[in-house]
């Protein structure tokens, strides 16, 4: 688990790209290879390290084609829903084409500016 101070672009390695955050809104954006089986993410948000997380995205997010590099894509979200000098956590899920999700990264600490 790892923590960010104020302004800081924040980055934690996933199992298919990285995660950064930045300022308000709390944006989260990372890197992902294509892949067939996977359908979108999720994202939760929660005001505490061990919860209760909610999930915040209220649609499945999906991911946007790069032009500087076709053989990646961008995943974007924005959390308008924060308040400065507060701090939120998040991790995100992966939704796959059957249906099922797993935890795509661990908890990451933003303190929005």
């Amino acid at each position: 688990m790892t923590s960010w101070k104020t302004g800081m672009m924040a980055m934690a390695l996933l199992a298919l790209g990285e995660l950064a955050i930045a300022a308000k809104p709390a944006v989260l954006s990372w890197q992902i290879k294509p892949n067939p089986d996977v359908f979108g993410f999720n994202v939760y948000r929660a005001t505490s390290r061990t919860g209760p997380f909610l999930r915040v995205s209220k649609e499945l997010v999906r991911p946007k084609s790069s032009a500087s590099d076709s053989a990646q894509n961008t995943v974007r979200f924005e959390d308008a829903d924060v308040e400065s000098g507060r701090t939120y956590y998040y991790y995100v899920d992966v939704v796959r084409n059957s249906g099922l999700s797993e935890r795509l990264t661990g908890v990451v600490a933003k303190t929005v500016d």
